[in-house]
């Protein structure tokens, strides 16, 4: 027997023994309703296996997203209680006008206070000067544009707005100019 004889012989013998391999196995199922209804269940519970797992996966996607929801919100929350504080600041400096001593203290809590804010990522709405924006600012008067001011511009802040970088978390009180 030559090479060629025997590698042809070993290819038909191969494809004889791996088409009696996988026939057997269809005959079988075919024939025994049992092994069938095993394999019946076996797809069936793999496919629950699959829903459950996607299931799981997505509860898992909406907790973490609910959970960050939560922090943004409470952190929000606890900002918008204290920029009244801020403000109260802002009013002490206007009435330490005279007294150099007590103007620097509180300059120096008013920097410590707008520190704290950004590290937590507000940062206040400009507003003076600036074009009249409803998403940012709140007109509670209008004003007559003087010589050279341009109408629909903020003329004077009275309540400092800010927010931080996907959401208001108060609007600039402004008097806009007419």
């Amino acid at each position: 027997m030559t090479k060629k004889d025997e590698k042809t012989l070993y290819n038909e013998v191969l494809e004889d023994v791996t088409a009696e391999a996988v026939n057997p196995e269809e005959e079988t199922a075919a024939e025994d309703p049992k092994i069938a209804e095993l394999t019946a269940q076996v797809e069936e519970y793999k496919d629950l296996y699959l829903r459950a797992r996607a299931d799981f996966e997505n509860n898992k996607k909406r907790n973490a997203t609910l959970a960050a929801k939560s922090y943004q919100d409470g952190k929000i929350d606890a900002i918008e209680k204290i920029l009244p504080i801020g403000d109260n600041f802002d009013r002490a400096l206007d009435a330490a006008k005279d007294n150099e001593a007590i103007r620097t203290g509180i300059e120096l809590i008013k920097k410590q206070f707008e520190k704290a804010l950004a590290d937590l990522g507000v940062e206040e709405i400009e507003a003076e000067n600036k074009p009249f924006d409803p998403n940012f600012h709140n007109a509670v008067m209008q004003q007559p544009a003087e010589e050279g001011e341009e109408p629909g511009t903020v003329k004077t802040v009275l309540l400092k707005g800010y927010k931080t970088t996907d959401r208001v978390i108060r609007h600039s009180m402004v008097i806009v100019r007419e």
